[in-house]
């Protein structure tokens, strides 16, 4: 976590010296640490950025990308080509077209791996957008005598079903 949070703060006080450093650190990193460069060079907001961006939605589509962090890549690809990104775009474009070429919902794969216990939890009792508590509940939580009428109540869910199932 150390490391995530310094690349983070490289691009963000030393945004002209991050780019190389990115570039060469990112192919040996441990998964959080990608994550973290990947949200770094987003938030880089240049072309050069960009670039590297898009060349490792490339390797995403080649297989070379760890499946933990496939998402991460692919929301900051996302924003960047959502914010005018031509390359990253066309890169988009052609990732999400070679995976719909064997199955129409293959890219939803990118989510099956990685997350966050404590992120997770976080978002389901605080994010007011998610709203998870509106329909779902765990059993032993506090608020477990305010059981929902239209989710399924979530205790163990993870012990019952698979990655995918979820």
């Amino acid at each position: 976590k150390v490391r995530a949070q310094a690349v983070r703060m490289l691009a963000k006080w030393q945004p002209e010296q991050a780019l190389p450093i990115l570039a060469d650190v990112l192919p040996n990193a441990a998964p959080p640490e990608q994550a973290a460069a990947f949200v770094a060079l987003a938030d880089l907001n240049n072309t050069d950025a960009d670039e590297l961006l898009a060349e490792w939605v490339d390797r995403m589509g080649a297989g070379q990308v760890d499946p933990s962090v496939q998402l991460e890549l692919f929301e900051c690809a996302k924003t960047r080509a959502s914010g005018g990104s031509e390359v990253l775009a066309a890169s988009m474009k052609q990732w999400r077209d070679r995976m719909n070429q064997s199955d129409p919902h293959a890219w939803q794969q990118i989510a099956v791996h990685g997350g966050d216990v404590k992120a997770g939890r976080d978002i389901f009792y605080n994010n007011a957008t998610a709203s998870c508590q509106r329909c779902h509940f765990v059993k032993t939580e506090a608020h477990a005598e305010m059981a929902p009428e239209v989710g399924p109540e979530l205790s163990g869910v993870g012990l019952s079903m698979n990655r995918e199932e979820l």
